[in-house]
């Protein structure tokens, strides 16, 4: 997911929550912040709600371009 979101313009990840595969992203050089790093995932898919937004993530503000 993170290559797609890569491939798609996208410069970093950030999680208020937990990813996986954070070696693979780091060794492709994209960013990722996210509160915990897990090994599998439960869900089948994954959909992103929005991009390029204003979020608050660990109490900080996050603005697009950040």
């Amino acid at each position: 997911m993170a290559l797609g979101a890569l491939s798609r313009g996208a410069a970093a990840v950030i999680a208020d929550g937990a990813v996986r595969d954070v070696a693979g992203m780091d060794a492709v050089g994209y960013l990722c912040s996210a509160d915990a790093r897990i090994r599998f995932s439960g869900l089948s898919e994954v959909v992103a709600w929005d991009a390029d937004i204003a979020v608050q993530c660990g109490g900080a503000l996050v603005q697009p371009g950040d």
